[in-house]
């Protein structure tokens, strides 16, 4: 019983450094192995619901099938959020597709004067607007 457990001990401790190690040198997450092929700014309509939802689609420069990466920006952003996301997730062989939410995007506090900005954000924080973000995933999915 006390071979069997140092023989385990062995194994995990040599695979904790050995498989990092590995891996480290493989990965270098700053390191862009794709060039970004085309930006796209376009709208889905959601004829169930009546509603437009504005993407971003980030292309990789591949020849092949490529895995998709869905952003759904945070209360009061937009489908321009996180440009450096953009950029990165084409570089590493992902297609990356940015969706806006209508109602609780950057409309919400863009050009609303200060004072009306807090109840503009708490309305666009309701349960109803969740549930129209959650939709808008689905949609974008299906």
């Amino acid at each position: 019983m006390r071979k069997q457990r140092s023989t385990v001990w062995c194994c995990l401790v040599a695979s904790l450094v050995v498989l990092p190690a590995a891996v480290t040198r493989a990965y270098d997450p700053l390191v862009a192995v794709n060039d970004l092929e085309a930006v796209e700014r376009l709208s889905l309509h959601d004829a169930a619901r009546d509603r437009e939802i504005p993407l971003l689609v980030a292309l990789p420069a591949l020849a092949e099938p490529a895995p998709v990466v869905l952003f759904s920006h945070g209360l009061g952003g937009s489908r321009e959020a996180c440009g450096f996301l953009r950029e990165h997730w084409p570089s590493r062989g992902y297609v990356a597709v940015f969706l806006q939410h209508p109602g609780s995007d950057s409309s919400v506090w863009q050009g609303v004067p200060l004072r009306e900005r807090r109840a503009a954000m708490q309305e666009a924080a309701s349960p109803g607007r969740s549930r129209d973000r959650i939709g808008d995933v689905g949609f974008v999915l299906d």
